[in-house]
C-alpha cells in the first residue's frame, strides 16, 4: 500500500530557480523523446533507453537518474495513446525516486536539479509527522 504525504517545501530564491530549470529541462527531454518515439512507433522503455539516453543527458543537462524517468515517463503517457504524439507541458510534474529525492529527516529533502544536489527546508503537520515514520522505501 502506497501512503501520499502532503510536504511544504521552502526553497531559497536561488533554488527556486534551479528546481524551475530542472522541471523545465525535465519536460522538455520528455517532449523530445515523445517525437522520437512516435516517429519511431515505438513505446519500449529498453528500446529508447538504449537509443536516447546519452543523448538525452547531453542535450537537457539531465542527470542520469532523471534521464531514465523522463523516458520512463514518456513510455507510459505513449503507451495510453500511441495514436497521438504527446507533449509534456513546461511545468508538469517530474517523477522523482530514492536516486532523485532522499528526506534528511523531517526538515528537509535532498533533490537533484542540474546544478547538482540541493537542500531544502520543509515543513508538515503533525498528522505527516506520525505517518512519516511508517515510511519504507
Amino acid at each position: 500500500m502506497k501512503t501520499t504525504l502532503q510536504v511544504k517545501l521552502l526553497p531559497t530564491p536561488d533554488q527556486h530557480r534551479a528546481l524551475k530549470e530542472t522541471m523545465h529541462a525535465f519536460n522538455a527531454a520528455c517532449t523530445w523523446i515523445a517525437e522520437y518515439a512516435f516517429a519511431q512507433r515505438c513505446a519500449s522503455k529498453f528500446q529508447l533507453q538504449k537509443a536516447l539516453y546519452y543523448e538525452v543527458r547531453q542535450r537537457f543537462g539531465l542527470s542520469a537518474q532523471l534521464a531514465i524517468r523522463a523516458i520512463a515517463k514518456t513510455v507510459e503517457a505513449y503507451k495510453r495513446d500511441k495514436a497521438h504524439q504527446v507533449a509534456f507541458r513546461p511545468d508538469g510534474a517530474v517523477v522523482y525516486d530514492e536516486r532523485i529525492m532522499a528526506f534528511h529527516g523531517l526538515e528537509a529533502v535532498s533533490l537533484t536539479t542540474l546544478h547538482g544536489r540541493e537542500l531544502i527546508p520543509m515543513q508538515m503537520g503533525d498528522y505527516q509527522r506520525v505517518q512519516f515514520h511508517r515510511a519504507k522505501g
